[in-house]
């Protein structure tokens, strides 16, 4: 029987494989059964929002969610806590990271071999978005939040030049100073294929994003402009979705 070790080790190498996630909550089960539980329920919510469905027993595995993360999540985040400002779990594992973007650069290695973490919430990053940018370590990254971060579009053309950012699909560059060039930028990249949502209200251009996503809503005349002139941009494209904004963990589809 492997070691819970090695099903930990299995876990960070391959965080999407959920295999991996329930064996482990097998393992742990009689030694720590609010964490099987919490590993369980995250697995079956993250499941039941990526096929469109909310049955009536996602209200009560939300609410032990709850429960669990607030009566042990300290003791199942010590590993991380030391590298990071803030953590948030995703099928029973700590799956998002806050922390300040030069110290990100520093320590990721190390975060990467503590956690499955495909989600990152980074402040400070303007002095240092050249090398982030550049950095391979966001190459497994599928959402990131830059709330708030003071960029211009200087830094949004790093970001649409970045070529480590194939694997996003939710992005947040709400309250920023990012302009025309920096959103035709963005619009312009090959680099971004996976990119399915973009919040980026309160920046110093208007918002071209859909305002909501059911069956009334139809593509801003911004977004029409930067589609005509650079194709198809899933993130720019209005159309029914099952929530709105949406969670960063779904598919967004």
């Amino acid at each position: 029987m492997a070691t819970l070790e090695a099903l930990h080790a299995a876990v960070i190498a391959a965080p999407d494989d959920e295999s991996a996630r329930l064996a482990y909550a097998d393992a742990v089960e009689a030694t720590d059964p609010a964490r099987a539980q919490l590993i369980r329920d995250q697995v079956a919510l993250t499941g039941w929002r990526r096929a469109r469905r909310s049955p009536p027993e996602a209200t009560k595995a939300q609410a032990r969610v709850q429960v669990l993360i607030e009566q042990h999540g300290n003791r199942w985040g010590a590993d991380v806590a030391p590298l990071c400002d803030g953590w948030a779990f995703g099928r029973g594992f700590v799956e998002t990271v806050r922390l300040d973007a030069s110290r990100f650069l520093s320590v990721g290695p190390r975060i990467y071999q503590t956690a499955p973490v495909l989600h990152l919430d980074l402040f400070g990053v303007k002095p240092v978005a050249g090398e982030l940018f550049a950095s391979p370590l966001l190459d497994r990254i599928q959402s990131l939040q830059l709330i708030r971060n003071e960029l211009g579009d200087g830094e949004a053309k790093l970001l649409a030049d970045s070529r480590h950012l194939g694997a996003l699909r939710w992005l947040g560059l709400a309250v920023n100073h990012i302009g025309e060039a920096g959103l035709d930028a963005l619009a312009a990249s090959s680099n971004l294929p996976e990119l399915r949502y973009l919040a980026f209200s309160n920046n110093a251009t208007t918002d071209p994003t859909p305002g909501f996503a059911d069956e009334y809503s139809a593509d801003t005349r911004e977004a029409k402009a930067l589609q005509a002139k650079h194709g198809t941009r899933s993130w720019l494209s209005a159309k029914p979705r099952f929530a709105w904004p949406p969670e960063r963990d779904s598919a967004i589809e």
